[in-house]
């Protein structure tokens, strides 16, 4: 458990999320209270930034959602964790858009899978 809390704690240290592009907008699957799945609605949020020197901006072509995002939601407590409203879904797949001075080994256009980091609100 301590190898596990040392992990999540070094990657929460090292994570930092983009700054928002307030001309520019996405929709996105997001929560404002915690609840039942009917809390979760289509909203238009501003798009990430890009890019600082070591990040990658992808237009995501599929999001999911896993027991994690379920998880958060029906916690009433979540916003302990993470501060309201939340946008659902960590996991994606879609196409790198643009990358950083810094970035090796991604290009523009390749196909790619991942997924955020729990504490992060870069979306």
């Amino acid at each position: 458990l301590m190898y596990e809390f040392y992990h999540i704690r070094e990657g929460f240290i090292r994570y930092s999320p983009a700054l928002e592009d307030k001309e520019h907008t996405m929709r996105a699957a997001q929560f404002l209270t915690p609840g039942e799945p009917s809390v979760i609605k289509t909203r238009r949020i501003p798009r990430p930034q890009c890019c600082e020197m070591t990040q990658v901006l992808i237009k995501v072509g599929t999001g999911g959602l896993n027991p994690i995002d379920f998880k958060m939601r029906r916690n009433q407590y979540v916003n302990t964790m993470r501060s309201l409203p939340i946008v659902s879904g960590y996991d994606f797949s879609g196409h790198v858009e643009r990358i950083g001075t810094g970035v090796l080994g991604f290009r523009p256009g390749d196909t790619v899978y991942g997924m955020l980091p729990l504490q992060g609100t870069s979306w």
